[in-house]
């Protein structure tokens, strides 16, 4: 009897501790979203999501590599284990990736230089898609973004609108705009606000709402489709409907960085949504394919 009790204690002791999991979050820069300090995540409205959802990963060690789109991109098509963000979900990132929503914004506006504001075709004083481009003015986007449904099937249609290849920050588009490469853009209000504020040299810049854009853009993370990023997946969504749980915890992060007049707009709707995502089901995602 006594044999057979040190021998159970034996085995318990050679069992190998659990070893603290590693989360990479590759967090590409965006102003008001993602701000950078010497190539480190410094403030932003995510990065302080992120601080508050990271304390709800229990065990989970949490690192911040220095990195942007391309390379995050790259890096979970070859499989590395990591997760990044602010992304919206596509088909394309679905196919190497597993995605969890996590926070909602304003719709996109519309961008341009102060000088050009009256060159601009409004209509009762808003701006609408079809006047817009098929005016004499010159827009651009971001090849990799995903833009609201109205813009996003025109992207490769509309001869006045010139796609850029963003590999780098997120505000590329903003400082080109700013340089008169182009005469307009589509922005988040957070990224424009944020822009204005830590380039008030560089950018003379004014948004406004597009009359076509009405719903809120669901951000969130893309974890590498491996067995790690299933689990870190799940693990990530549950961490996320424990915050939204809290709605007034969340919504405190968004005043700072969302313009007055956008949160005035759309803090209910913002509300909403993290009462919504409180009560979903814990996703379910599909084992990665050999």
């Amino acid at each position: 009897m006594w044999r057979i009790g040190w021998l159970a204690l034996a085995s318990c002791l050679a069992l190998p501790a659990l070893a603290t999991e590693r989360l990479d979050w590759a967090l590409m820069a965006y102003p008001g979203v993602v701000n950078l300090r010497d190539g480190q995540p410094y403030d932003g409205l995510m990065v302080e999501y992120f601080r508050l959802l990271d304390a709800q990963l229990g065990d989970v060690q949490v690192h911040y590599p220095a990195s942007n789109y391309q390379r995050a991109i790259n890096d979970l098509k070859h499989g590395r284990n990591l997760c990044t963000a602010p992304l919206q979900r596509n088909a394309e990132r679905d196919q190497i990736g597993y995605f969890v929503p996590l926070l909602t914004s304003p719709p996109m506006q519309l961008v341009v230089r102060a000088e050009d504001m009256q060159r601009l075709p409004l209509r009762n004083g808003h701006v609408w898609l079809d006047q817009l481009l098929s005016s004499e003015l010159v827009g651009s986007f971001a090849i990799q973004r995903v833009y609201p449904a109205q813009l996003q099937q025109r992207l490769a249609l509309e001869a006045q609108l010139v796609g850029v290849n963003i590999t780098g920050n997120g505000d590329r588009l903003l400082l080109m705009l700013s340089h008169k490469r182009f005469d307009y853009t589509f922005e988040y209000p957070t990224i424009v606000a944020d822009f204005i504020r830590l380039n008030p040299r560089d950018s003379a810049l004014r948004s406004l709402p597009v009359a076509d854009f009405t719903e809120l853009t669901v951000f969130g993370s893309y974890c590498t489709r491996n067995d790690w990023g299933r689990v870190m997946s799940a693990r990530i969504d549950s961490a996320a409907r424990a915050l939204a749980a809290e709605p007034g915890l969340v919504e405190a992060l968004y005043q700072p960085w969302l313009p007055a007049e956008s949160w005035q707009h759309y803090g209910s709707s913002i509300g909403q949504f993290l009462r919504e995502r409180a009560q979903q089901t814990p996703l379910l995602f599909a084992p990665a394919a050999p």
